[in-house]
């Protein structure tokens, strides 16, 4: 484990955060001035135990899923990602293009896949990242430079209870000095598995825990991130929220007692809480049959800066047809002429001419739409659908028939072939867009089409491997 923290967030003092009077969300807002924006964003973390191969297309599948839940961030645990970088998942549909930015970070290229975190980003607002790190497999950061608060995301991976006490030192070391860099005026959000049962004992925690944890033993991870959030003001968000039992579980456990658990959590500054509205488990989300639940923060935050300037980018493959090129000659000539007899000045003429050129490409051309040969078909969102639908009855089964063990297995058994089936068809369906894409590539190497070659690259790479502040 990375024993330094590379960072491009700034050092700053960190805000003295500390209240001699009693804390409660009432008294945080009014000491503090919590800035209320009109605009909700909801920030999740869900556990995926793998998102596979490149190939496999499961990061669709999983994103599909953010996407039907409105999740504008999330936090992903255990992807077995190797490296670092950035992918773009994008889809379509009902004829709108939706998609997210996945910031990865993972172990290195010749070692055994495990551990990795990622941060899915909407695709909307990714060009509000203004500075993002990949650490390790186990923590990773991306901070927005938001328009009213800048907001840095810490999405977490912690080793488990079991593990040795030299791993869950550096992990929570390596975690302090994050935060510790991280500039008192940011809101802060730390999210992840963190494998801790913390226990309900606000008495003891509080202003760290709320009063509606569950019943259940603290374990040694479990003080330990108490102590980690004690030491620099942060709040166990799903503590402060009452709802059913069923809504707090984020871990149901495949061993033979069907231990269920709550070791995904959202930490938010004690200075923010007001700004959450709610905070709990979605059980109907499915992410490929892991065994871990999404949990849903809603909060009070505005995450995107101002809308920049379109550019658009002009079609100028059309001036490859005659008819268009003729066209544009014509209009240009007859333009210029006119320009010429109404201006002398050299820097107006220039301006103007410039003006022109652009507007009348725009107008004969067209604008240049991004094309992407999506290899995810009708097939598959049928299968996806189908998968979890049976996701939900089997949930549904467990609930309302505990006792009926046969009608349990058969309900788990029909989604587990339905999820097998939408992998497979998915790995397939990227496998022959790939084999496509290199045919397109063979055929514009031979015909020396430079541009063919690069667009084609990119449409199959994506954005991997650009980052945003990466050292």
């Amino acid at each position: 484990m990375d024993g330094g923290c590379k960072t491009s967030v700034g050092l700053m003092t960190s805000v003295d955060e500390s209240s001699k009077e009693k804390f409660t969300v009432r008294s945080a807002a009014h000491s503090w001035g919590v800035i209320r924006p009109a605009i909700e964003a909801k920030i999740g973390c869900i556990n995926v135990t793998t998102l596979g191969q490149e190939n496999e297309g499961r990061e669709l599948i999983v994103c599909r899923s953010l996407g039907e839940y409105g999740l504008d961030i999330c936090g992903i645990s255990e992807t077995k990602w190797k490296g670092k970088g950035t992918r773009d998942v994008i889809w379509t549909e009902n004829g709108k293009k939706q998609g997210y930015t996945i910031f990865y970070s993972g172990v290195g290229e010749k070692e055994k896949a495990y551990g990795g975190v990622a941060i899915a980003v909407k695709s909307s607002l990714a060009s509000s990242v203004s500075a993002w790190d990949a650490i390790d497999e186990r923590l990773m950061w991306v901070r927005f430079n938001a328009d009213n608060v800048p907001t840095t995301f810490i999405s977490c991976y912690a080793p488990t209870d079991v593990a040795e006490k030299k791993d869950k030192d550096s992990f929570y070391d390596v975690l302090e000095r994050i935060i510790q860099e991280v500039p008192g005026r940011d809101s802060l959000v730390v999210f992840g598995d963190f494998n801790a049962r913390v226990g309900r004992n606000n008495k003891s925690w509080e202003g760290v825990l709320g009063m509606h944890g569950l019943n259940e033993e603290m374990t040694d991870n479990g003080r330990r991130l108490l102590e980690l959030c004690s030491s620099h003001s942060l709040c166990v968000a799903s503590t402060f929220f009452r709802h059913k039992r069923v809504h707090k579980y984020t871990h149901y456990s495949r061993n033979a007692q069907h231990t269920k658990s709550q070791i995904d959590h959202i930490l938010v500054r004690k200075r923010w809480i007001t700004s959450v509205r709610d905070t709990r488990v979605y059980r109907g989300a499915d992410f490929c049959g892991t065994d871990h639940r999404l949990l849903i923060a809603r909060t009070m935050a505005k995450l995107k800066t101002k809308k920049p300037t379109p550019n658009h980018k002009i079609n100028l493959d059309r001036l490859n047809d005659p008819n268009f090129r003729k066209d544009f000659e014509l209009n240009v000539k007859n333009r210029f002429e006119a320009l010429v007899d109404e201006l002398s000045d050299t820097e107006t003429l220039w301006s103007s001419v410039k003006e022109v050129t652009v507007n009348l490409a725009l107008e004969v051309c067209g604008k240049r739409h991004k094309k992407r040969d999506e290899w995810l078909n009708e097939d598959i969102i049928q299968l996806a659908e189908k998968k979890k639908n049976l996701f939900k009855k089997w949930l549904s089964v467990k609930e309302r028939q505990k006792n009926v063990t046969n009608k349990v297995n058969k309900a788990q058994e029909e989604y587990k072939k339905a999820n097998r089936a939408c992998i497979k068809a998915a790995r397939r369906a990227k496998a022959e867009y790939v084999e496509r894409k290199g045919k397109e590539l063979e055929e514009h190497t031979r015909r020396h089409n430079t541009r063919g070659v690069y667009q084609t690259i990119k449409e199959l790479g994506g954005a991997r491997g650009h980052q945003w502040g990466l050292k």
